[in-house]
């Protein structure tokens, strides 16, 4: 016969049975029952009554939970009953009933909450509504109990906390009895289960007394038979039963797995009689042993020995077919040694309950191997403990785990995978991402593994910490919310912990928190947690939103904090204690110190006043928001009589922000307020101060230097829209513009707000005027070549009155920025103007005076039909225009001047105006040589495209060599020795010079000394300019018809001449 294996696994997949999960009638004399908790709102208000049990009135039993209306003041009570944990990860369609009364018909306006937290018994905030009832809807009898059914379907799967909460203000009361939670528990698919080996023919299988007889049978993959009944025949009956079960060792018995000794059988069945003898069903009913299948399935053993039932030597039923596992085995030594049957298998059944066993997937490849090399063994004291913090993925740790204890694994960062791992790394116990929850079954060593992914990724550069948590978690201690800080006050100190608080910011770290109100006056306030037990960091924010953080410290005092921050007096700041967060992630957390200590700080000030009062009125500021003077004519070391009002923040400034500011009380004893520069203060009541101003804090002063006191308060608008110079505002030649520097800001300058405007050229040079004249204020106009504001180009103070006008010269393509400003720190509303003029060329060539009575000249030019001997002209310079060179554009002709001996580098340089602008430029120079006592000869270039006409011709001899001959010397006198004699240059037909007829003219030009100015018109001012637009001199005085220019450095210049009647000439002149 052939041995046949069943497997009776009916329903592998779930299967549903009821369970109750909490049921609680208030009979115990205990309140709060075990595992339930109190407590009342976050606002703290309602202390009087709480929740309690109660005997008068119960549903059924003897007792109830009650909770008693309170009559409160500023808000509402809450009254907080909170059930243990409840765990539905293996329940669904949970519901929640209970009986419930009240005690008072009218309606009083209290509510009635049930609410549902799946993460803190104790935090208000994680709890939300499922159920809610008013005073009106709770009963239908308000003194008649009722039952409630409440849905908690929602949370299957999970572990949750149901809050019963009541809130009133002298409302009604809240009786709550029989309170039952339900669900539908989900199984994992097990069923009943047995093995079958068929003995169809009666054939004798051994003395079942004198040997341990012994048959294998297999346990399915992935599968838990929980072995419980061995039902085999016999013949001959039997007394008491020894059960064994082994692991397979190749084949025979191994291991002992378990063993049962002197069972008496549950049953002992005579079905019948074989070779003359009783023959019985027996069933042995004995403790189930669970045995697993394994990935693959696996083979055990099951033996068994008897003693006889009074019939004789029991015997066991046989087969005789070999099977495909091993024939029956005998041990005669209690199981030591085996003897195989080689034509002999028993005949019986094995039951028991089979489960389907989840497969887990995870990671048990660690290629970086074991970190830490020791094994961990947790004290599961409910916080989280550090395995290690320098783990990479790709590796594992060693943990010691115990029986029946629940651990919480967890990584730094949470993306990575965990598994959890057998002691030999083969067997998969749980897994996940961030966070691993896992029982242990018994005492046993884990691996505890990480890695990027479940794909098992891995790498050795990144670091990790590895943590585990197990034992009693404690709620969180009660200022574990910002919202139920402790306050403390100057001198306060208490003791805490945060080994089981939350993590509300800052660093990763648990933490608490406390604070501190003012206590009315200005102080340091410093906040020490030094003598803490663990690695601490302390934080100070302006309130709960912890997003303005006013300080901070970490290791203070060695590992341990200390931070010290301004108190204002009346604010309150919250203190955050938290612990220090490592660079791969590692937090601190343990039990600290916290202690407060105040230090005044009454201001400093000086309330010396040699210089008395000023000015004799008491100033009472209009309060506009504007920038008002209390006096423009102030000393250091005296004071101004400002009236404040209480309630307004006033701010006192003083021109030169060096300068010491006090503020003091009517009568000078006592500083309210100082500071440097600025002072901001907030006046408690209506009362006169005194407003004082000194050099420094040293109280130093005198009696010259004028300052400007000034003081704002009311309203400040925003700065005006050109308050930057990035949005200065563009102006062209003609416009005018309003505005106002009130509320502007200071950008630099004087110390007064300002505002910006630009100005852009127009193709060509012009003379640009801006004037402020008409303003409302004491202005300051400045103007800069760009926004950095470092290089001033001009400026003004006073042109028309008080108000300001300044002129600079416009190249014709660049942008300048206009700053207007007040005197210093003057604000108010402004007129602006801008006007352009052209600038008229120079309208006659320079005569430079040279010395050539040394040798230093000319003796001869040939050029082109000219060949003039000459002597040393009187000032160096000869006028020859009545000579005349043909020329033709585009030729080339050559030139020949005879020079003296007077040095031994004479260098001559040539100059034709092509333009006939009176100004020799770069592009009409050429370059002859140098000689002494010789010809110096050379070729003059007639550029092509010049128009027919005549042009001044300048030959120049200079005591230099060639490096000094360069183009712009043809007006230098600071060369000294040489000589310069102008000639004409005729393209074209030879024509005659022209004289143009001015009733204004000025000469010399270049000019070195003094400018000769003749006009028919009286001339009322001169202002000149150099080419950057910087004004250098400002009404030049004209003497006997000239103008000292002897101050000027030597270049060009502009020359602005207004007459009597308003006329402006603009001009270009050479300073030698």
């Amino acid at each position: 016969m052939r041995k046949h294996l069943f497997y009776l696994l009916l329903s592998i997949f779930p299967f549903t049975g009821f369970g109750q999960l909490l049921n609680e009638g208030f009979e115990g004399s205990t309140f709060p029952p075990a595992g339930w908790t109190t407590f009342i709102g976050t606002n703290g208000i309602g202390t009087g009554f709480n929740w309690g049990r109660a005997t008068a009135t119960p549903y059924e039993g003897s007792g109830y939970a009650f909770v008693r209306y309170e009559n409160v003041t500023g808000g509402t009570a809450e009254d907080w009953m909170v059930t243990p944990a409840i765990d539905l990860s293996d329940y669904e369609n949970a519901e929640l009933t209970f009986y419930t009364r009240q005690d008072f018909s009218a309606n009083w306006a209290g509510q009635y909450y049930v609410k549902v937290s799946t993460t803190s018994q104790v935090n208000h905030a994680g709890f939300a509504d499922v159920a809610s009832w008013t005073e009106l809807t709770l009963n239908a009898t308000y003194n008649v109990y009722e039952q409630k059914t409440v849905d908690l379907s929602a949370y299957d799967g999970q572990t949750i906390y149901i809050a019963f909460v009541m809130v009133n203000d002298d409302g009604d009361s809240w009786y709550v009895d029989n309170v039952v939670v339900n669900a539908d528990e989900i199984t994992g698919g097990s069923e009943e289960c047995n093995v079958t080996y068929d003995g169809s023919l009666a054939n004798a299988l051994g003395p079942l007394s004198v040997s341990i007889m012994a048959n294998d049978f297999t346990v399915d993959a992935n599968t838990i038979m929980n072995v419980d009944r061995l039902t085999l025949n016999v013949i001959r009956n039997i007394g008491t039963a020894d059960i064994y079960l082994f692991e397979n060792n190749g084949g025979s018995p191994g291991t002992l797995v378990a063993s049962h000794m002197g069972i008496t059988p549950t049953s002992k069945t005579n079905v019948g009689t074989a070779f003359g003898q009783n023959v019985y069903e027996v069933v042995i009913d004995f403790p189930a042993e669970p045995l697993e299948g394994g990935a693959s399935g696996s083979i055990y053993w099951i033996g068994l020995k008897v003693t006889a039932g009074g019939e004789g030597t029991p015997i066991g039923w046989e087969k005789a077919d070999a099977n495909t596992n091993a024939m029956a085995h005998t041990s005669v030594d209690g199981g030591t040694t085996w003897l195989g049957s080689t034509t002999q298998d028993g005949a019986f059944i094995i039951s028991g309950i089979c489960e389907a066993v989840e497969t887990i997937e995870g990671c048990l490849d660690a290629e970086n191997g074991q970190w830490p090399f020791n094994t961990y063994t947790p004290s599961c004291i409910g916080v989280i403990e550090t395995v290690t913090d320098a783990a990479w993925t790709g590796e594992y740790s060693m943990v010691q785990v115990t029986a029946g204890t629940e651990y919480t694994f967890s990584v730094s960062d949470t993306s990575y995978f965990i598994t959890i791992g057998d002691e030999t790394g083969t067997t998969v116990l749980a897994s996940g991402t961030g966070l691993v929850t896992w029982a242990a079954p018994a005492d046993q060593q884990v691996r505890f593994y990480t890695h990027f992914n479940s794909d098992c990724e891995w790498d050795d550069e990144t670091f990790l910490i590895k943590s585990v948590q197990c034992g009693e978690i404690l709620p969180p201690p009660a200022n574990d919310d910002c919202e139920n800080a402790i306050a403390l006050s100057c001198g306060d100190s208490d003791s805490g912990s945060t080994l089981f608080a939350t993590d509300s910011g800052g660093n990763a770290a648990p933490d608490v928190f406390y604070t501190y109100t003012g206590s009315g006056t200005e102080e340091m306030v410093t906040v020490s947690l030094c003598g803490s037990e663990y690695d601490t960091f302390i934080r100070v924010f302006s309130d709960c939103t912890l997003t303005e953080e006013i300080a901070f410290n970490d290791d203070f005092c060695n590992f341990q904090s200390e931070v010290s921050f301004m108190s204002d007096g009346t604010s309150t700041y919250v203190i955050l204690v938290e612990g220090y967060e490592g660079i791969f992630g590692d937090i601190e957390s343990g039990n600290f110190e916290i202690s407060v200590t105040c230090e005044s700080t009454e201001p400093d000030g000086c309330l010396e006043a040699e210089n008395g009062q000023w000015p004799f009125n008491t100033y009472t500021p209009s309060c506009t928001g504007a920038v008002e003077t209390v006096t423009g004519l102030g000393w250091t070391g005296e004071y101004s009589m400002v009236q404040a009002t209480g309630g307004t923040e006033y701010i006192f400034s003083v021109s030169d922000t060096s300068y010491f500011i006090t503020i003091g009380d009517e009568t000078g004893t006592t500083v309210l307020a100082s500071g440097t520069g600025s002072v901001t203060w907030t006046a408690p009541a209506d009362q006169l101060v005194r407003f004082y101003t000194h050099f420094n804090s040293d109280c130093e002063w005198d009696d010259e230097i004028i300052l400007t006191r000034s003081i704002q308060c009311g309203e400040i608008l925003p700065p005006p829209a050109n308050d930057d110079c990035a949005d200065a505002i563009a102006l062209s030649c003609g416009d005018s513009e309003t505005g106002s520097t009130t509320f502007a800001t200071d950008s630099g300058g004087n110390s007064a707000g300002d505002v910006f405007y630009t100005f852009t050229g127009e193709g060509e040079e012009q003379l640009v005027t801006v004037s402020l004249c008409g303003s409302g204020y004491d202005t300051f106009v400045r103007v800069f070549s760009d926004c950095t504001l470092t290089n001033e180009i001009a400026f003004n103070d006073d042109s028309c009155g008080l108000q300001s006008e300044v002129s600079f010269v416009s190249d014709g393509t660049s942008t300048y920025v206009i700053m207007v400003e007040g005197f210093a720190s003057n604000v108010g509303n402004y007129i602006i103007g801008l006007s352009c003029e052209e600038i008229s060329e120079p309208t006659d060539y320079c005569e430079p005076v040279l010395y050539c009575t040394d040798g230093d000249l000319i003796t001869n030019v040939t050029f082109v039909g000219i060949d003039n001997d000459t002597d040393c002209s009187p000032n160096g310079y000869g006028g020859y225009t009545d000579q005349i060179a043909n020329v033709e554009a585009g030729n080339t002709y050559p030139i020949s001047v005879t020079v003296g001996s007077g040095w031994g580098f004479e260098s001559v340089s040539v100059w034709i105006d092509y333009n006939n602008n009176f100004i020799f430029e770069e592009d009409e120079f050429t370059y002859i040589g140098t000689g002494s006592g010789s010809d110096v000869v050379g070729n003059v270039v007639i550029p092509a495209g010049i128009s027919d006409g005549e042009y001044r011709m300048r030959v120049r001899v200079a005591a230099v060599g060639e490096g000094s001959a360069t183009w712009d010397m043809a007006c230098d006198e600071d060369q000294t020795f040489g000589e310069t004699e102008d000639y004409t240059v005729n393209v074209g037909e030879l024509g005659v010079s022209g004289m143009n007829s001015f009733e204004f003219t000025y000469y010399p030009n270049p000019a070195k000394d003094v400018l000769n100015i003749s006009s028919e018109k009286s001339v009322e001012s001169i202002s000149i300019f150099n080419l950057a637009g910087q004004q250098m001199i400002n009404n030049a005085k004209v003497s006997n018809g000239q103008v000292n220019v002897s101050a000027l450095t030597p270049g060009t210049y502009v020359f602005r001449v207004t007459f009597e009647d308003g006329q402006v000439e603009t001009f270009k002149i050479i300073k030698k």
